[in-house]
């Protein structure tokens, strides 16, 4: 954060629920899900269930 911007307080995505692996690394790089939408995305011919994954400057202190 420092380094690109030191204003901003988070990195958001979104992700496909059946993609595990993605997933997984992005948990292992520090992300948490803020949310899990249903039938969200389009995806091979059917409607996929996605995380909204977000990571925090630890600069900023929040509450949960």
């Amino acid at each position: 954060f420092e380094e690109k911007n030191p204003l901003l307080r988070k990195i958001t995505l979104g992700v496909l629920v059946e993609n595990e692996t993605a997933v997984k690394l992005y948990k292992n790089l520090g992300f948490i899900i803020e949310g899990h939408y249903r039938y969200h995305a389009f995806h091979k011919n059917k409607y996929c269930d996605t995380f909204r994954m977000a990571l925090f400057n630890p600069k900023y202190k929040y509450e949960y």
